[in-house]
């Protein structure tokens, strides 16, 4: 039997739930005094909107047949409805959907849900399609009927904003089980202050919302910490000796071996040339609410992509994970931090003085 539900709109930023998203609740009898409980906070797991955080408003527009809203993937699960086997055994039969290979993709017209079934699934069991909400199954049918290969894929255009999970499982009662959250047209919007991974990449309109967390190893912290004791490595090329020259308008920069550094007449544009290849540059480019920052130094080039964010942040920079920095930059590993420290400490002395900022795994917030 599935639940009568509420209508709930949010004024004020819950969980990972921003102004102006609009969902369907459970209507539990006297819970709305206290709060509005939802499936799902944006984690798989189900919660509570304070009361005081949403307000009541009139039903969806069920006459549409097309919701354009981000899907944000929470969680994935494998495990044994009936528990009359272990999980070992279930793994170790039919194998796991990995969260990280789970897969949202947004084209023009369609919105597509994928993932690959660990093993050859045409004679896998039941897919099941449930709204968190009511409790109602959108859709049943069985596993092969919506293979494409091995890979399942469901197009969410026609879900509209709600709480979801789908279920493929096979005959012995093993299954597999992804849960997301589809969100009104326009939301997920700017990242806010401690937004999470799957959030943040959903923004970013990355397919992959559940890759694993990169590990901290202690390398990573001893160079950290090294860093903030302003002890910065040692290099083992000395520095050129140099010369500048000033005729006029024009600046000239000649070493001491007689080899100069060819550049125009702007003194500040030879300024920040110098800095380049003696030392290192940021430059700023803005566009509306966000824009980039790129990195300069010698031969390496590394631009950051940044949002002015909200609450107690300022502004959200965001930075390649440890496991794909060198992937990304061309840079080691090694120099990650030093190079994040040095340009967050530069950001806040040119765009934020007597701000503060904090490095996570994926972001620099400028508080």
């Amino acid at each position: 039997m599935e639940r009568k539900i509420l209508n709930i709109e949010i004024t004020e930023q819950t969980h990972i739930f921003q102004p102006g998203c609009f969902f369907s609740v459970p209507d539990i009898p006297g819970a709305a005094q206290l709060g509005y409980s939802i499936p799902d906070i944006g984690n798989g797991f189900p919660g509570i909107i304070p009361a005081a955080n949403a307000v009541e408003r009139s039903g969806q527009d069920e006459e549409a047949e097309e919701f354009y809203g981000k899907c944000v993937l929470t969680k994935v699960s494998n495990f044994y409805k009936n528990e009359i086997k272990s999980e070992a055994e279930g793994i170790a039969e039919f194998g796991i959907v990995e969260p990280e290979k789970v897969r949202v993709i947004h084209y023009p017209d369609c919105q597509q849900i994928l993932f690959h079934m660990p093993k050859y699934a045409y004679d896998a069991g039941t897919f099941k399609l449930i709204e968190l909400a009511t409790g109602g199954v959108i859709r049943e049918c069985p596993v092969k009927n919506i293979l494409s290969g091995s890979t399942m894929m469901l197009n969410s255009v026609s879900l509209k904003p709600g709480f979801y999970q789908m279920e493929a499982d096979w005959p012995s009662g093993w299954t597999h089980e992804i849960r997301f959250i589809k969100f009104k047209e326009g939301f997920p919007k700017t990242p806010f202050a401690n937004a999470p991974d799957n959030v943040l990449r959903a923004l970013k309109n990355n397919e992959q919302h559940l890759l694993k967390l990169p590990v901290v190893q202690d390398d990573d912290r001893q160079e950290l910490a090294k860093i903030l004791a302003e002890t910065p490595p040692k290099s083992e090329e000395q520095p050129r000796k140099y010369t500048i020259v000033q005729n006029g308008s024009l600046y000239r920069i000649v070493y001491a071996d007689g080899t100069e550094i060819k550049y125009g007449a702007d003194p500040v544009e030879l300024k920040r040339e110098t800095f380049v290849k003696l030392g290192w540059v940021l430059d700023y480019e803005q566009e509306g609410r966000g824009g980039t920052i790129t990195y300069r130094e010698a031969d390496v080039k590394i631009r950051f992509d940044w949002e002015f964010a909200g609450g107690r942040a300022m502004v959200l920079i965001f930075i390649p994970e440890g496991e794909y920095w060198e992937a990304h930059t061309k840079t080691p590993l090694s120099r990650r931090l030093e190079i994040l420290h040095r340009m967050a400490t530069q950001v806040i002395a040119d765009k934020a003085p007597g701000h503060r900022f904090e490095i996570d795994y994926n972001t620099i917030t400028i508080i």
